[in-house]
Order: structure tokens, then C-alpha cells, then sequence
């Protein structure tokens, strides 16, 4: 069959083309009806059945899949079917969205939420040299967010701009120096993150994290934002999550 009479034939019955195979479940194993099987970029699009199988035909190809539901995370999965036939996935567990505001950390089955910590900032001078700003943790006032070094998955539930700072060997997250009356950055290591959006307000975020300790905090609110409390100590707080890779 030349191409021309193919193409035709595809747009018929698909029959040289590709079918990708599957079912879309919860992560407790049920199945989801109604799910959103898509090939990005195309205008290869199916649903799942009330058992959660579907059923996708699309022209050989690298294929981009985006399967979806609502309330639930989308989930991306790239098929190389590049020949003619069939390409069974199994089934697809979507994970469902928190409703609450906040953060919230994948615990390997579903998103949980996360313990809060707080920063402690201490200005030290004149009489230690040069003047220094540092802000570590305050381990009295924290419970520690344990995760297993690696790759670890966030859900923000409001704005996309959490970010991880490395704590040092004192248990700091930024330290801040001044040179005459400018103060200077001498200490504040990130860790590396991406993005999965899922609208304008929430994402799903990956952020890579050897073992060691973190501080989670919100950079589109601003980093340094006080909790608004006076404490005794005299010292301001600052909000965020501290968690331990292990």
C-alpha cells in the first residue's frame, strides 16, 4: 500500500498505524472512567472506559502521552512506537491532588503534608569582625520532614516557587556579610528543581536532594518573610519546611 492510500486507510481505521493500550487506576487500584489519554502535539485523543481501559490509535511515531483526570495529577509518558502494532502500558496510577494549601511531600503513594520549620536569623558585630547576618535553623522550634535521598516530589498547592537551600555545617541556610555599609552573599547553595505545571497556581515539583539537610521556602513570597510574631529571644523567624535527605 503506497503512502497516500495509507494515510488514507489511517484516517479510517487506522490500520497502519500504532495502538497504545492501557488503564488508568488510583493509586489504591481503582479504576478511573472518563480519563484523558492524549498524544501531545497530535489530534490523537481517547477516553478510558468505566474499567479505566482505553484503547489509543495514532500514527507510528515517538508519542508524547499525557494522561489525565480531573482532580488528579497529570501524568507524562513518552511511547516509542515507531513501528506498526501494538503497545500495551498496563495500568497508569494518577495520583490525586491535595485540596489544601501548602506544600506537600509524595510519600510513594500519595501527597502528605509537611511539618513546618523556621529559620533563625542573628546578627553578630561589632565586636565579632566583619558584621554577619545568618539564618539557620531553629531545631527547637522545627520537626524534621524525613525523606530518602534523591529525587523527591512536591505538590505546591498555591504558587510554583519553592526552592531548597542546602543547611551547612551549622545548620545555616544563607549567610550575609557587610563590606561598609553593602551587604554581600557569602553563603546560600540551592538545589536543582524542575516544574511540572498544572495551572497558573499549582505544580508538581522534582527537586534533587543528596543526603543531607535542607530548607524548603517560598521564593515568589520572598525568602526572608517573618511569621509576624514577636519572640522573647528578640530574634525574627522565618517560615519554610526543613527536611532531612537520608
Amino acid at each position: 500500500m503506497d503512502k497516500s492510500l495509507c494515510a488514507l486507510a489511517f484516517a479510517l481505521l487506522t490500520g497502519c498505524g500504532v495502538s497504545v493500550t492501557g488503564e488508568v487506576a488510583d493509586v489504591a487500584g481503582q479504576p478511573l472512567a472518563e480519563a484523558t489519554i492524549t498524544a501531545v502535539g497530535t489530534t490523537c485523543q481517547t477516553f478510558s472506559d468505566s474499567q479505566g481501559a482505553f484503547q489509543l490509535k495514532c500514527k507510528p511515531g515517538e508519542l508524547e502521552l499525557a494522561v489525565g483526570q480531573k482532580g488528579y495529577v497529570t501524568q507524562q509518558i513518552l511511547v516509542e512506537a515507531v513501528d506498526r502494532g501494538t503497545y500495551p502500558l498496563g495500568r497508569i496510577s494518577l495520583v490525586k491532588i491535595p485540596e489544601e494549601v501548602g506544600l506537600w511531600l509524595f510519600d510513594g503513594s500519595a501527597y502528605a503534608g509537611m511539618e513546618a520549620g523556621l529559620l533563625t536569623r542573628r546578627t553578630v558585630g561589632p565586636k565579632d569582625s566583619p558584621w554577619a547576618k545568618n539564618y539557620c535553623i531553629d531545631r527547637d522550634s522545627s520537626t524534621a520532614n524525613q525523606v530518602a535521598a534523591g529525587t523527591v516530589s512536591l505538590f505546591d498547592n498555591r504558587s510554583p516557587e519553592w526552592r531548597a537551600w542546602t543547611l551547612d555545617e551549622e545548620g545555616c541556610a544563607y549567610r550575609m556579610t557587610r563590606e561598609g555599609r553593602r551587604w554581600k552573599n557569602v553563603y546560600g547553595e540551592q538545589t536543582r528543581y524542575e516544574h511540572q505545571r498544572v495551572d497558573d497556581t499549582r505544580a508538581v515539583i522534582k527537586m534533587e536532594l543528596p543526603a543531607g539537610e535542607y530548607f524548603v521556602a517560598n521564593w515568589r513570597e520572598g525568602f526572608f518573610s517573618p511569621d509576624g510574631e514577636t519572640h522573647p529571644d528578640g530574634l525574627q523567624r522565618y517560615t519554610g519546611y526543613w527536611v532531612v535527605a537520608e
